[in-house]
């Protein structure tokens, strides 16, 4: 039995634009689930160029261990006899290639090949969206020098990893379903890796020209500025406002969160724009200083590192739901 990518018996989470002729994802942490019978599923993928590693897959059956696989045109997952359940997650993405314009560096799933398919229950946990840069999309996680990763540019898509960095763990600790939208370089007042542009500017859309579809997370982080230390105070003031009221607008039903760099550098700059925000508006926003409870060095966490960020912002994030 083959399926396209639009089929019912295929979930999406995340950043996925499903259009006429496949699903495509540039966000590292987005993923898909698939309920399929017999003993395998094929899943064909449409592969810009298939000499160039542009990003990484992980692959788990049943909730079971996590299999890296790079994106190619054909990716066949094995298992005993009978109905299972396969996540295919967007583990990293090369930061060296386009994620906007007609994004090369990306997941594009065409279809699935099974005896059979079937829909799986609804998602209905509360979305919790991250909006970050390269340290929310887990870049560098297991970080050089490395005894196995030894060239920073091919290697990079190895050592990235989506699923341990903070914004996943925390989701994982709230039970809450992840949105991550995180791009290396990118802060409020500048565009970054891939083509990237600001924040502000991406985040409507999936890549360029093509918006997201419509989502409610009930919490929304906003993890920016830690590429924004070149900019003036007044700039970065002004486009860390105009990212909250963007945010605010596309989701008035969400808690906004705002937390400030883990290099321990903006603190003051954030706070003052999330003091002027919620000054203006009748809305607030909770702002989480990171300073105190985590390493300024380095600046792309480890996975200790992350684990650490997770453990104390979910504290706080379940505070915040507690009490309202």
């Amino acid at each position: 039995m083959i399926i396209s990518h639009n089929n019912e018996s295929i979930a999406y989470t995340g950043r996925w634009h499903v259009g006429e002729d496949a699903a495509i994802c540039t966000a590292a942490g987005s993923y898909f689930e698939v309920g399929f019978e017999g003993e395998t599923v094929c899943f064909h993928f449409s592969v810009c160029d298939p000499a160039k590693d542009v990003a990484h897959l992980y692959l788990s059956v049943d909730g079971g261990a996590l299999i890296e696989s790079a994106v190619v045109p054909f990716v066949r997952v094995c298992a005993a006899p009978g109905r299972h359940t396969v996540r295919v997650t967007l583990k990293s993405v090369s930061e060296f290639y386009d994620r906007w314009h007609a994004p090369e560096a990306r997941v594009a799933l065409v279809g699935a090949e099974a005896q059979g398919f079937f829909a799986l229950p609804e998602d209905t946990r509360p979305i919790i969206e991250f909006v970050g840069d390269s340290i929310t999309e887990g870049v560098m996680v297991d970080a050089l020098p490395h005894p196995i990763y030894d060239h920073f540019c091919k290697d990079r898509v190895f050592e990235d990893d989506s699923t341990v960095t903070y914004a996943r763990l925390t989701a994982d600790a709230l039970n809450m379903r992840p949105y991550i939208m995180g791009y290396g370089a990118v802060g409020v007042c500048k565009g970054g890796c891939g083509n990237m542009p600001r924040a502000a500017e991406a985040y409507p859309f999936c890549y360029e020209g093509v918006p997201m579809p419509a989502y409610e997370p009930s919490i929304i982080v906003l993890g920016h500025g830690t590429n924004d230390g070149g900019a003036p105070a007044e700039e970065f003031h002004a486009r860390y406002v105009e990212m909250l009221e963007l945010l605010a607008k596309t989701h008035p039903e969400a808690k906004l969160v705002a937390l400030s760099p883990f290099f321990g550098k903006m603190d003051k700059k954030v706070e003052r724009a999330v003091k002027a925000y919620n000054e203006a508006h009748g809305k607030p926003v909770t702002c989480i200083l990171s300073t105190g409870w985590i390493s300024p060095t380095p600046i792309h966490p480890g996975r200790d590192g992350h684990k650490a960020v997770a453990r104390e912002l979910s504290r706080r994030l379940l505070d915040l739901l507690s009490s309202t």
